[in-house]
């Protein structure tokens, strides 16, 4: 196999040959291989090849008059051309790191969707040593992610002197936009306990832990000559949570209002399985990674009676994440070298408002209703609840 340049009268051609096939110009061995240039593109020169000879490297001129490195290939692994190795770079980084963070953001949604709220407090008067259950579902939006997620979830707790214990399970959908109209859909199960405590001087603690596993399917875009590839994965992902919360019930009156400030701490472990993608002309294999999150937040809560069977309470909080960025991803191209590439950075400082509105049917069920809008971070943009609750 020899590779390099041939000049003809007017222009350089970048050529490869063999003993069998004679020379032959690489744009012609791609177009042969069903692998179109974009207009304007001229390859100039080969500059390497593999054992094989399946896989060029080399110099060419992009529509703006500029030199350019490109890589190509032609086999069983798949053909094509990556004319920005760069931008090739950016799709393996979306697909390694976005699983991951659909990964955080489903049991984020758990905990501080339907459950930004302990389940102390229900908008219910607590009977001694009752029953009591809840469902609900949210639905939201983020665009720092590109993403839409709904959860639906139904649980059971049970009251035991000044302590409730609970346990929920819950259903949850992510969408995921990605570059090029690529994107990852997540779908699974998940469970969630919690333990809260009401002490004497209107202290409430809390402590809730979550388990998820989720099917997921990965479909990354990215250019390959003149059209848009796409190759597909399909890992498992898990997710592990628990989130520490202390509530300061009634602290202070403003108004009409009470002020219950309260603070938490979270902690996500997301774990995405090793893949390999099939289809299109450059798929890859993902080692499997792992990406934990931890997260702080400061809030206040002012709740006020509307009527007798009505209330209305308003929440602002602040939340710092100590994490800058996601886990970096790894893994190869098929038939090219591996390659180790960076995380994305991750907004590590957010604001969040909530709205939630109980409406008692009776002494025993009430209805909840609600809507929260957040700055660019962890939480979603924007999103709304709704549930039942119950005593026994």
């Amino acid at each position: 196999m020899v590779v390099g340049s041939s000049e003809n009268p007017y222009d350089w051609h970048a050529f490869r040959w063999t003993q069998a096939g004679g020379m032959q110009d690489v744009a012609a061995w791609l177009a042969g291989a069903g692998v179109a240039l974009p207009a304007g593109w001229t390859l100039i020169s080969a500059l390497g090849t593999n054992a094989n000879g399946n896989v060029l490297v080399g110099q060419g001129t992009n529509p703006a008059g500029n030199d350019e490195a490109w890589l190509a290939r032609v086999g069983p692994a798949g053909s094509g051309i990556l004319l920005d190795l760069a931008a090739f770079n950016a799709s393996l980084i979306e697909a390694g790191a976005r699983g991951a963070r659909a990964g955080v953001d489903l049991p984020n949604l758990t905990l501080f969707g339907a459950h930004h709220r302990s389940l102390l407090d229900s908008g219910l008067v607590r009977k001694a040593n009752g029953a009591c259950g809840w469902a609900t579902a949210d639905a939201v939006r983020n665009h720092s992610s590109d993403s839409r997620l709904e959860v639906a979830e139904v649980g059971v707790c049970k009251d035991l002197g000044t302590i409730r214990v609970g346990l929920g399970l819950g259903q949850g959908w992510q969408r995921q936009d990605w570059s090029l109209g690529g994107g990852a859909k997540l779908d699974g199960q998940h469970l969630i306990a919690e333990v809260d405590n009401a002490y004497a001087n209107g202290l409430e603690a809390s402590a809730a832990a979550y388990y998820g596993r989720f099917g997921t399917e990965m479909r990354r875009n990215y250019m390959n000559g003149a059209n848009v590839d796409t190759s597909t994965g399909r890992p498992d992902a898990e997710s592990t949570a628990l989130r520490l919360r202390l509530d300061w019930k009634d602290l202070a009156k403003l108004g009409r209002f009470g002020l219950s400030p309260f603070v938490a701490y979270t902690w996500v472990e997301t774990r995405l399985d090793a893949y390999t993608e099939t289809g299109g002309g450059f798929p890859a294999q993902f080692a499997a990674s792992k990406w934990r999150v931890n997260d702080l937040r400061l809030g206040v809560a002012a709740k006020t009676a509307l009527s007798g069977a009505t209330d209305l309470r308003l929440g602002l909080e602040a939340a710092h994440r100590f994490e800058d960025s996601t886990h970096g991803v790894n893994g190869q191209a098929i038939g090219l070298p591996s390659f180790s590439l960076p995380g994305e950075r991750v907004k590590q400082d957010w604001a969040r408002a909530t709205v939630d509105v109980d409406h008692r049917l009776s002494d025993t069920t009430a209805l909840t209703f609600g809507a929260n809008v957040a700055s660019s971070g962890g939480d979603a943009s924007w999103g709304v609840t709704a549930g039942l609750r119950a005593n026994f």
